[in-house]
């Protein structure tokens, strides 16, 4: 699938990097977290519920998104995949809350000299 989106951009000679950091070191209390929120499980509503958990996994998420920003050429892109991972990355580096994405939905996080914004995909 990857190869398939990178094709798509015109990057077929970019290289295909995994970032093992963006994923939550104890899945099952996020989805605990989750559960408790109900219909609501959105970030904010899991930063009420489990505030060390939210806070605690988005600095991790955000520093493992933050090596990716660093890693990219000046006007660079990386596609990061939907999922509250990457709302709780965004929030972790850029202190941004996203609001949950739909699949196939995505933002664009621009980062100019340390300071970030979040811009809509259309």
């Amino acid at each position: 699938m990857l190869e398939i989106l990178r094709h798509a951009a015109g990057q077929d000679d970019t290289p295909i990097t995994a970032a093992t950091g963006l994923r939550f070191s104890v899945e099952d209390r996020w989805r605990d977290a989750a559960k408790a929120a109900g219909k609501r499980a959105d970030l904010e509503h899991i930063q009420v519920i489990d505030p060390d958990l939210a806070e605690r996994e988005s600095w991790l998420l955000g520093s493992a998104l933050g090596q990716v920003v660093a890693g990219l050429a000046d006007g660079g892109r990386a596609l990061v995949g939907h999922s509250p991972t990457t709302e709780a990355a965004v929030l972790g580096l850029a202190d941004l809350v996203v609001p949950p994405l739909d699949k196939g939905k995505g933002v664009l996080l621009v980062e100019d000299d340390g300071d970030y914004r979040v811009e809509p995909l259309d």
